[in-house]
């Protein structure tokens, strides 16, 4: 749970790049998290960098509030990247609840 008190170059500089590209050698079905919510047709574990959820990258601070609002991490790589594990009944109950998923289609595009 570092990353709600550190970011930048206190948590991640780069060293966990190589963790990351072994575990990814090793699960090459996990995703990067997507910008959007949107509805799943499967469970899936996600990652996500921890400067980029925390907004000191180039996304906005607030680009992941639909993540950080509403799921925790269920695992981590290396202290820098973070797992999610969001099944379709949990994207869905997201959707239901909150207007984060508006305006996107099934297959995860905007119209």
């Amino acid at each position: 749970m570092a990353y709600k008190y550190l970011a930048d170059s206190n948590l991640d500089w780069g060293q966990d790049v190589y963790v990351f590209e072994k575990y990814f050698e090793a699960h090459p079905d996990i995703k990067k998290i997507p910008d959007s919510p949107h509805p799943l047709t499967r469970t899936w574990i996600f990652y996500l960098r921890v400067n980029e959820l925390v907004g000191v990258s180039t996304a906005p601070p607030d680009a992941y509030a639909w993540l950080t609002e509403n799921f925790e991490p269920t695992g981590m790589i290396a202290p820098s990247y973070l797992l999610w594990e969001i099944t379709p009944e949990q994207m869905q109950d997201l959707c239901d609840r909150t207007n984060y998923c508006d305006g996107v289609l099934p297959n995860g595009k905007k119209p």
